[in-house]
């Protein structure tokens, strides 16, 4: 068995470009899971993977013929199918002719290319969706095909249906929500821009297009070197040097040098981001988590840059979080006329009943997944509340109801998100894009608060029980850290701070767990006449694992790392007092 390294020697004694560095080799090939790494030996006779928190290789399982990379969970082809879970390998059966990774879900073209199938983690079984096509694009948080004509289409998970987009290319891969295409005589790049036929030139020529991640890549003809897209006009960056065997994911892109010597990594980041990061992996040591995790979080300022990201923009399972959508549907719904905090909304579990959106939006938000939830999903459907998130730019976000439209209740396990599709639903409903300046209030009172005063208990009319108020005085002693020799103006400064949140946890489905929390805090600046400018920040974070031992959201591990999400925007607020 032949063992990936920690530093192998490099075939070439040219140095790595700005960003790159190695960390293994040699290896036949890679593959990203989650947020996470893995190698398949030259030898194909083991399979290894990355731990970022210590930066070692360590031995998961082999052999293996092919890695499939991009899912949450890692694929290897033997030639059957078999799932890493981050704990242990199961046989998913069912060989086909390609397959491709995302999210939660395995998606595979039967060997006569007849039929798309789909590979359920949840109940371990594959299902038809489609076909017959040609090949599969995987890549982004959504599945394409290529149709025996050479065009591709969309599949919707959640309207369950193929939509054609676009004609023939050389090569399509998925970045995020979209798609790119390289033209079939490879003299230039575009982006699908969510319509049929409706495509945007970003680019030139291209040798091969790197999908996956949060960024697309491309290399360059002749020379092979990298370039990265940088999102909007047909601006590119020569970032990297010539490799092959490209996987990406979030921001990070890794490769093997042309003689499969060496393993690249491309992690191009801040100082808050790599501050925030190594936190993170320093928080979940120890053997309950080894490589069972996947973990993201963002800092931005409304309306402004992100200050740091962490897979903010890989989709994972969101848990009550997700709430926050059909609360905005619902809120939307009421700022066009269409409904009354008066409508009233029904319920089937556990005992049927119904109540008007006043007693039922407040419950939703204060309490776990419970029947108000399940009436605002009833009463909208979850088809029209998924249609109008993505109608908003949240693209990536998808709902789905467990037990009141009679689809099984492991759906639930089925949502999607990331931390910059719920960044977006909050930013658009601060800055007024999709709701009134009433509404907004109406939004912002009915989220969870936290402020130094906090109003009083809410008692819910429907479940009986009694929240709040919440207080916002676990920051204070960051405050009072971060403000140093200004003590005596802490007392000032946090009357102005206001923390609204939504957080969510539980497993849902066997064998896993999570937690996620999105907050908007609101932190006064000084203008230089003394008067208090309040700016807003974004603040979310995820974490989804093997379920093993739980860990709490009031964990010393979350504290910390959630702490230290909250210094950087105290920080720069405190620098204007």
């Amino acid at each position: 068995m032949t063992m990936i390294t920690a530093s192998p020697v490099l075939s070439s004694s040219d140095p790595l470009p700005a960003g790159w560095r190695v960390i293994g080799g040699p290896a036949h090939s890679l593959a990203v899971h989650g947020d996470r790494l893995a190698a398949l030996t030259p030898d194909r006779g083991a399979v290894w993977s990355w731990n970022p928190t210590d930066e070692t290789w360590g031995w998961i399982g082999g052999p293996g013929q092919r890695l499939v990379s991009g899912g949450w969970d890692l694929h290897s082809l033997t030639p059957d199918v078999w799932r890493w879970d981050g704990r242990a390998w199961s046989s998913t059966g069912s060989p086909g002719s390609e397959f491709v990774a995302i999210g939660g879900g395995l998606y595979a073209l039967a060997p006569k290319r007849d039929a798309v199938l789909r590979y359920d983690r949840y109940d371990n079984s594959w299902t038809k969706i489609g076909g017959p096509a040609a090949h599969l694009v995987g890549g982004g948080s959504k599945l394409y095909a290529i149709g025996p004509d050479g065009s591709i289409v969309e599949y919707s998970r959640f309207e369950r249906k193929w939509t054609r987009i676009g004609g023939p290319g050389a090569q399509f891969v998925g970045v995020g929500a979209t798609v790119y295409a390289l033209r079939p005589d490879r003299s230039a790049v575009f982006r699908y821009d969510g319509a049929p036929d409706q495509w945007t030139r970003v680019g030139g020529p291209a040798a091969f297009l790197i999908g996956g991640g949060s960024v697309l890549y491309a290399t360059q003809p002749g020379t092979g070197s990298v370039w990265r897209y940088a999102g909007s006009g047909e601006t590119w960056e020569q970032i990297g040097p010539r490799g092959t065997g490209f996987v990406a994911t979030g921001r990070s892109l890794y490769a093997l040098t042309p003689d499969r010597s060496a393993v690249l990594a491309y992690e191009p980041m801040n100082s808050e981001t790599r501050r925030l990061r190594t936190l993170m992996n320093a928080t979940y040591t120890g053997a309950a988590y080894e490589g069972r995790m996947r973990r993201g979080f963002l800092v931005k300022r409304l309306g402004g840059p992100v200050i740091a990201e962490h897979q903010a923009g890989t989709i994972f399972q969101p848990l009550s979080v997700l709430k926050l959508l059909p609360y905005a549907h619902a809120l939307m719904q009421i700022d066009r006329g269409r409904s009354t905090l008066d409508t009233m909304v029904s319920w089937p579990d556990p005992t049927p009943g119904s109540g008007p959106l006043r007693d039922v939006l407040p419950t939703t938000m204060w309490f776990s997944h419970n029947r108000s939830l399940e009436a605002v999903m009833n009463h909208y459907s979850v088809v029209a509340i998924t249609r109008n998130a993505q109608q908003l730019g949240l693209r990536e976000t998808e709902m789905y109801l467990g037990n009141g439209d009679g689809t099984p209740a492991g759906w639930w396990a089925h949502n999607l998100s990331t931390l910059h599709d719920l960044a977006r639903l909050l930013e658009g409903i601060e800055q007024l894009q999709v709701v009134s300046a009433d509404t907004r209030g109406l939004f912002r009172r009915l989220m969870i608060e936290r402020t130094p005063g906090a109003g009083t208990s809410y008692v819910s009319p429907i479940l009986h029980q009694t929240a709040g108020p919440e207080s916002s005085a676990f920051l204070r002693p960051l405050v009072e850290k971060e403000a140093g020799g200004k003590l005596p103006q802490v007392k000032e400064f946090m009357k102005h701070v206001v923390i609204r949140f939504k957080a969510g946890g539980g497993n849902p489905a066997a064998g896993e767990f999570g937690y996620g929390e999105f907050f908007t805090l609101t932190l006064p600046f000084k203008g230089q006449d003394g008067t208090v400018v309040p700016t807003t920040y974004l603040l979310g974070w995820y974490l989804n694992q093997v379920f093993s031992e739980i860990i709490g959201p009031d964990s010393p591990e979350l504290a910390a790392f959630k702490n230290a999400m909250f210094r950087t925007p105290i920080r720069e607020a405190l620098k204007s007092w």
